[in-house]
């Protein structure tokens, strides 16, 4: 998970580097490839790119997404229990696919913040389990053609 972590900010130091040396003017832009997966030796890893460089690759196989649900239900006690259901998922253009799940509201509010070409960056551990999840909104950022 300490590699994981590393691979998390090693993604976000490489967009701020590339941030930086673009000038971050209004109108700068940076391409981030559209999906980038990092998978440790024990299935743990990491994901990040751009919901605009996705749909603008020419590879068809690439996919980035994130859905989350939150219902109501009553149990048997009759109170009423919320459940939140956090999924996100990739497939790069080598077909590497991977996905995670989470019942954590901040991962769910996190991405109420996503808009349509944003940056979505996860990392997941050995089980499947979303461990971190960034939302990451910019001018800068690939729109989608």
């Amino acid at each position: 998970m300490k590699h994981s972590m590393n691979l998390n900010r090693a993604g976000l130091v490489a967009i701020a580097a590339t941030l930086a040396a673009t000038g971050v003017m209004a109108g700068s832009r940076y391409s981030q490839p559209s999906v980038t997966i990092f998978k440790n030796p024990d299935g743990s890893g990491q994901v990040y790119g751009t919901l605009g460089g996705t749909r603008n690759s020419a590879s068809t196989v690439e996919r980035l997404s994130c859905t989350a649900s939150r219902t109501a239900v009553i149990s048997a006690s009759g109170s009423e229990v919320k459940v939140t259901m956090v999924s996100c998922s990739a497939t790069d253009t080598n077909g590497v696919s991977v996905t995670c799940v989470s019942s954590k509201e901040q991962y769910a509010d996190a991405l109420n913040g996503l808009a349509n070409d944003g940056l979505i960056d996860f990392s997941f551990n050995a089980a499947g389990a979303c461990t971190a999840l960034t939302v990451y909104e910019s001018s800068s950022l690939e729109r989608k053609r």
